[in-house]
Formats: C-alpha cells, sequence, structure tokens
C-alpha cells in the first residue's frame, strides 16, 4: 500500500510542478519588453598617461579631460516583435551633466534590420530601428568625456546606473536594466538546462515504475499478491478447494466457497493436509498501474525533450 501511496503523490507533485512551471513562466514572461545591459565601460587614457605629459586629441583638439568608452547593448527580451507602428517616440538615453557625449557607433545589429543612433546634444542619445524582433539585439558603442577633477568613485557603474530613458512605445512602461544575473540570454539558459533536468529525472522514473516488477524485492515495487489454488483435507476428512495467501510471516487467509477466513500458520498446519496443488494465482493490477503511471512520466521525459529542443533550435536561430 505504501508503495502505491508514493507512487500516487509522485505523480501529483509532478503535475503541480508542471502546473506552477507553465504558470510562474507566463507570470514572469512580459509580454512587451525592453531591456538595456553594460557590457564594459573603461578608460582609454587612464591617469598614468598623464604622467608622461603626452598631449592628447580628440577630433584634432586637445583633450584634457578622461575619455570613457562605454559599451552596452539594447535587447527586446519581451515574447512580441516591435516594430515602427508601436513607437511614438524613439527610445532616448540621457547622461547626466558630469557626462559630455563625443560620439555613438551601432556595433552589431539584426540581420537585415535599420538601426540608426544618433546623438541629439552632449548628454541624449537616441535610438531608432524599424524591427526589433522578440530576443533580438542592438549592440552599441559611446564615448564620453569625464573633468579629471569629478569626484566620482566608480564612473563606469554611475554612468549605467544614472542614465535616463524618455520614450514613447505600445504597451511599455520603463526600460528594464539588466545585469549579468538577470539578463534574458542567462534566464533562457536556466530555463533550457531545467527543462533538461526534468526531463531525465521523469524519464528515470518512468523507466522505474514500467519495470518495477523486474527488479528484486528490495529495490522494486510490490506489484501484486499471489496465492495458492489447492485442494485440502480438513479435520473432517472433507475435501476442499481453496485458494491461500500470506498476510504476513505468522498469518494466512483462507478463501473457501465464498468465505474469506484468517488464520495463523500453526492452526492452518494443525487442522488441515494439502493433498496437491492446482495451481497459481498472481494478481497484477498494481503492475498494471505502475505501467500506466511509467507511461505518463515517460510521455512527460518526451514533452520536456522536445521543449529542450525547441528552446536550444530558437536559441541558435536568434543568435
Amino acid at each position: 500500500m505504501i508503495e502505491f501511496v508514493i507512487a500516487v503523490v509522485s505523480l501529483i507533485v509532478t503535475i503541480i510542478s508542471i502546473v506552477y512551471t507553465i504558470w510562474y513562466g507566463k507570470k514572469t514572461s512580459k509580454k512587451v519588453s525592453i531591456g538595456i545591459e553594460r557590457i564594459g565601460c573603461a578608460s582609454l587614457f587612464p591617469r598614468d598617461v598623464r604622467r608622461l605629459n603626452v598631449e592628447i586629441k580628440y577630433s584634432g583638439e586637445s583633450c584634457t579631460n578622461n575619455l570613457m568608452l562605454f559599451t552596452g547593448f539594447l535587447v527586446n527580451n519581451g515574447n512580441t516583435d516591435i516594430n515602427k507602428s508601436n513607437i511614438y517616440k524613439p527610445i532616448q538615453l540621457i547622461a547626466k551633466k558630469d557626462y559630455k557625449l563625443l560620439e555613438v557607433s551601432v556595433n552589431r545589429k539584426p540581420r537585415g534590420a535599420i538601426v540608426e543612433i544618433n546623438k541629439l546634444n552632449d548628454n541624449v542619445l537616441e535610438v531608432k530601428w524599424d524591427l526589433l524582433k522578440k530576443q533580438e539585439y542592438i549592440f552599441f558603442e559611446v564615448l564620453f568625456e569625464v573633468p579629471y577633477d569629478n569626484n566620482i568613485n566608480n564612473i563606469s557603474d554611475d554612468f549605467y546606473q544614472t542614465l535616463e530613458f524618455k520614450f514613447r512605445i505600445t504597451d511599455i512602461s520603463e526600460i528594464e536594466r539588466l545585469t549579468k544575473i538577470n539578463s534574458s540570454d542567462s534566464r533562457r539558459r536556466i530555463s533550457s538546462r531545467s527543462t533538461l533536468y526534468m526531463a531525465f529525472l521523469t524519464l528515470l522514473m518512468g523507466l522505474y515504475l514500467v519495470n518495477s516488477s523486474y527488479f528484486s524485492e528490495n529495490l522494486g515495487l510490490k506489484t501484486g499478491k499471489s496465492s495458492i489454488e489447492f485442494c485440502i483435507v480438513n479435520e473432517n476428512n472433507d475435501t476442499i478447494l481453496s485458494s491461500l495467501s500470506a498476510i504476513n510471516k505468522d498469518k494466512i487467509e483462507i478463501q473457501s466457497n465464498g468465505v474469506v477466513i484468517e488464520q495463523s500458520v500453526e492452526q492452518f498446519n494443525h487442522n488441515n493436509q494439502i493433498p496437491k496443488i492446482n495451481k497459481i494465482i498472481t494478481s497484477n493490477s498494481l503492475q498494471v498501474f505502475y505501467s500506466i503511471l511509467g507511461g505518463a512520466y515517460i510521455f512527460i521525459a518526451i514533452t520536456f525533450m522536445a521543449l529542450y529542443i525547441f528552446k536550444r533550435k530558437r536559441y541558435d536561430n536568434n543568435k
């Protein structure tokens, strides 16, 4: 009985896990969303270069400030394509006044896409595109300068964290500031691995349940009970056709003429003799149940494997 309960509880837990995964995925998955992530931000001319007394020029003019190069990307991390018809005002990236934007360039864009990043003034950049499909990226670089007498401890963090965004895009209320921990790419890899692990575990469980009757008594599940049908001669010398099955090591159950009798082994031996065994009757009701349950697990595992392959193909196509 305990094996039956364990199997049922395992199936219920699996179903609840699947339902929760689907529900949580829908809850956390945003239909329309745009994120920005910093790849790096470094000084082109560290302060040590100043000690060499070398003159640095930018656009033909002497540069006395610290030049910084910011690299990042914008990503459509939602589940819906964003095209020009959804954009009423393009995204503007606004740097605080401590930073003077010098130039910006697009490093990489989706194949076939038309992307523009323009500098509107010393503190504002504007990003335009014709179509940004889900999970597509726009990689860009921004060159800006910072006065050497500024009191900013970490220019990279300060520049990225203080960026402001202005836009009017259908169904988007904010630009998500991503990190390596919560970026869509990392979440996708974690989700893909979780799907593969779930497929592997459910497949093992399914194979175990289907083949439980072939394992030893210590490793397998009880699949039913066997009884012996035989003729007995009782103490009155009456011959009766009966069947016997064990309740435990000291007690048995006798079925005769539709009546079930429980006796101790000692009492049975004292009252009856067995001239012959007619046949062995085996009940496989639990094995049928375990086979059906195991088949359900295997079906779930195949579904998870198909989902994993689908995710991998979609991820490779978006690279």
